[in-house]
């Protein structure tokens, strides 16, 4: 048989069982033993598999190979260790793995990136198990003697978080966070186009299922730190700021998203726009809608821990809460200024300038720039200013027509009987009319609702007496035929009824 198919089986089988291990791993989340123990047995014989496939390579295999080998072989033990819970054992065996992956990757020219992929998913075993020994962290030493491997660890393992370092373990979140940077670049690379979405639907299409992508991504982030937190395969605390860390960028990017939609369709209500292509005309109250999606995403912001104690991050986004409270009260009033309900338009709009003076008083405690603000107070006070004229001259118009109405009637000329053609139909008199319109009602033989309501008033006479009188005449006859015995069956009663 030849080595390397004979090398290549034994793999497998060891591929197998640690497979098999992970399975029963996943399925195992309420902790059963009799589980723990079988996944136990698993990675046991991949470490039998692992030191056959060791003795193999050392004897019809190469110097690479036999490296390879015995370095996959120290990774099958030290993952063993780690499901034991024998963390030194687990850091010793990583370590020389991690020695030999490093040799290989410095020996070979090909496959270097995949070497390096390999040393850092090591590199994250060895952070976890030094953690778990009880080790100081800031001591950890990273992957010596080639460069590359050490920069890609620095770069993957870790991520900065309101000043913070965090480590990332789990090869699953790395991945995500790959994806959400792709995302995120795809995105902006989108928006920089210069699409022109008021005169049509398919390029804001586009750009809402890049961002429906990437909010995918986050929850499936954060979905996988809540799973490793229930499960306590790493630093519980660097998860904790992990699973902060995709909270703030997924509720960041909602923001970010619902602003996005607030200027496409501001844009939309311009007369201009209006009649281009668009199947379905935008209204003030869209734009009331999306404030209020966009005001219970801030809440969700400031709910995250450290957010609104943050100098920088607490003061953007509660500047921009007030700021979304008063353009949410502006766009209500232009609702009902629509549908010509000025009271509730102008009570708005005094809702809206009361927000708004909040938002001056923030943003000079703060620091903050208020021509924005200062622009939205002006937009608010002409619209509260032209509601109430309008409102003014609408009810003077009102009260003109009801005066030119009431003007020609006439008491006298209703009070006179308006004669029709169909009651003179023998005598010539002057007629307007021919029959009254609608007609009168008239009363038609039909099938009566009650047949006769007159009982309800007919009173009977009492014949409780002659019912009593008649209830002692037939007593004494029951009990006759109570007291009457029954002839007695047998053979012998046939003689009895002779005596």
């Amino acid at each position: 048989i030849n080595a390397e198919y004979m090398g290549l089986m034994i793999l497998l089988q060891s591929e197998r069982s640690w497979a098999y291990s992970e399975q029963i791993k996943e399925k195992n989340s309420e902790g059963d033993l009799r589980k723990q123990k079988h996944r136990l047995a698993k990675l046991k014989r991949a470490v039998r598999w692992g030191n056959l496939l060791v003795d193999i390579s050392n004897q019809r295999c190469d110097t690479p190979t036999i490296k390879q080998s015995e370095a996959y072989c120290q990774e099958m033990q030290g993952l063993y260790s780690v499901a034991k819970q024998k963390w030194e054992n687990a850091l010793n065996f990583f370590t020389g793995a991690r020695d030999l992956w490093v040799e290989c990757a410095n020996t070979t020219t090909g496959n270097r990136d995949k070497f390096v992929q390999h040393i850092v998913e090591i590199e994250q075993n060895r952070r976890l198990c030094w953690y778990k020994a009880g080790k100081d962290i800031s001591q950890f030493q990273a992957t010596a003697g080639v460069e590359a491997v050490s920069n890609s660890v620095d770069e993957q393992t870790s991520l900065k978080w309101r000043g913070q370092s965090v480590s990332v373990h789990s090869d699953k979140i790395r991945k995500l966070l790959n994806d959400i940077t792709d995302r995120e670049r795809d995105i902006e690379q989108d928006r920089a186009k210069g699409n022109d979405y008021t005169t049509g639907s398919t390029a804001l299409n586009n750009t809402l299922e890049l961002y429906d992508k990437l909010f995918i991504s986050y929850n499936d982030a954060i979905s996988q730190c809540k799973q490793d937190l229930r499960a306590e395969s790493a630093d519980s605390t660097s998860l904790h700021l992990l699973l902060n860390y995709f909270t703030y960028h997924l509720a960041d990017k909602t923001i970010e998203r619902n602003l996005f939609l607030i200027d496409v369709y501001t844009s939309r209500l311009q007369p201009s726009k209006q009649d281009k292509g668009i199947k379905k005309v935008t209204g003030p109250s869209d734009i009331a809608r999306l404030y209020d999606i966009l005001l219970q995403g801030l809440h969700e912001m400031l709910s995250i821990p450290g957010v609104e104690e943050d100098q920088t991050a607490g003061a953007k986004f509660n500047n921009l809460l007030q700021m979304a409270r008063s353009q949410r009260m502006y766009w209500k009033g232009e609702t009902f200024t629509q549908f010509e309900k000025y009271p509730e338009a102008i009570a708005c709009l005094t809702l809206a300038e009361q927000f708004i003076s909040n938002a001056f008083v923030f943003q000079r405690s703060k620091g903050l720039s208020t021509n924005e603000t200062a622009a939205l107070s002006q937009k608010i006070r002409t619209s509260k200013c032209t509601s109430y004229a309008t409102a003014y001259l609408k009810q003077q118009s009102d009260q003109t027509s009801i005066t030119e109405n009431t003007a020609n009637l006439s008491i006298i000329g209703s009070q006179q009987k308006t004669t029709m053609l169909i009651d003179n139909m023998n005598e010539f008199t002057e007629c307007k009319t021919l029959i009254p319109v609608p007609p009168n009602y008239q009363t038609v033989a039909c099938k009566p609702l009650f047949y006769d309501i007159a009982a309800n008033f007919v009173k009977e006479r009492d014949i409780s007496e002659r019912v009593q009188k008649k209830r002692k005449l037939d007593e004494p006859e029951k009990t006759k035929e109570v007291v009457k015995e029954e002839p007695k069956k047998g053979w012998l009663g046939s003689f009895r009824r002779f005596f």
